[in-house]
């Protein structure tokens, strides 16, 4: 998914990277790496279409379910402040993603998002 190719390309390898980490963990966990994230939070913000955003929200979901640790690049790159926002403002498809999101994190008692949200 680089910002070069095809819109239509990046939206179905973002919805194939959805569907994958969906449906089969074991498939899932080789997707579930720090390079996808980045694709993924760079697919969410500057994804454009609603449906690539939706897409890309859902994924991010996916891949810190499958692994959690992601949850700090997450983080990094979307301001706790503007996850906030996202939670507020969004469509419904967004705000569950993003709620699942920090559930995950507040699960494995994520120490950045912690000292993130102390710090606030």
């Amino acid at each position: 998914m680089k910002p070069s190719e095809d819109d239509t390309v990046r939206f179905y390898a973002c919805k194939a990277i959805e569907n994958i980490t969906a449906q089969s963990q074991s498939a899932g966990h080789s997707l579930a790496t720090v390079p996808t994230c980045k694709c993924l939070l760079e697919a969410f913000l500057n994804g454009g279409k609603e449906a690539y955003i939706n897409t890309a929200a859902v994924a991010i979901s996916h891949i810190c379910k499958l692994n959690p640790i992601l949850f700090n690049y997450i983080i990094d790159y979307i301001p706790i402040d503007d996850i906030c926002s996202i939670l507020i403002e969004e469509n419904t498809r967004i705000q569950q993603a993003f709620i699942t999101t920090l559930n995950v994190a507040l699960m494995h008692k994520n120490e950045h998002l912690l000292r993130t949200l102390n710090d606030s």
